[in-house]
């Protein structure tokens, strides 16, 4: 673990079991590369922002970084990480279109189907506004359109299913249902331990899991 000396009040605050562990295993912590955020309750706000030290150098403090290919923002909204899977849809697109637009249909749809149904992350999604979502829906369904020469006024829906591909929705439910499986089934003490807790069950990721997976 990592002991500071972070209260409220508090102006400086070093990072000394971090510094001691790179000395005694010959590791160099990039200062310049590391961030900090904050993560601000609704009911409670930091009055003084502490400075944090490592390694002697000063700390900066971001409001939004990508860690992992995971935009995390500081007020908590996933608005950021969508604009990126929407990014990564067009880019896919733009790929597939350059390189495979002259194979065969099976090819193109074995295509699509490998480098456009996945969404790093996106179980995880449970703040943001629609018209994100209604961004990154468009971006899905457009690149499909484009590889197999749709217009772009037709029907996604039917364009879909006739082609035996998933939807926007129901792929989105999938990553939902699978990440849901996977921690179900987990033996993991702390996680068994969060999903059986009040906690759990009355959070925003669960009341959106509940809402995508069932029909009210």
């Amino acid at each position: 673990g990592i002991r500071y000396h972070c209260v409220t009040g508090v102006q400086t605050c070093a990072l000394p079991i971090c510094s001691d562990f790179a000395i005694a295993n010959d590791i160099i912590f990039n200062a310049d590369k590391t961030c900090c955020m904050i993560f601000q309750s609704l009911t409670f706000k930091l009055r003084k922002i502490p400075k944090l030290y490592l390694n002697d150098k000063v700390l900066k403090y971001v409001d939004a970084h990508k860690y992992l290919g995971v935009f995390l923002c500081s007020h908590c909204k996933d608005d950021d990480d969508i604009q990126r899977q929407t990014r990564n849809f067009y880019m896919q697109a733009n790929i597939l279109l350059r390189k495979f637009y002259h194979c065969s249909y099976d090819v193109k749809l074995m295509l699509f189907n490998s480098y456009c149904s996945s969404m790093y992350c996106a179980s995880l999604w449970t703040r943001y506004c629609k018209r994100s979502i209604s961004k990154l829906r468009a971006s899905y369904n457009n690149a499909f359109r484009r590889l197999f020469g749709y217009a772009l006024d037709c029907s996604a829906s039917n364009m879909l299913v006739s082609n035996h591909v998933n939807t926007f929705d129901s792929m989105w439910r999938k990553h939902i249902f699978n990440l849901y499986t996977r921690l179900g089934q987990c033996n993991n003490v702390l996680i068994v331990t969060v999903l059986s807790s009040d906690i759990f069950h009355t959070s925003a990721i669960h009341r959106h899991w509940h809402k995508m997976l069932y029909l009210l």
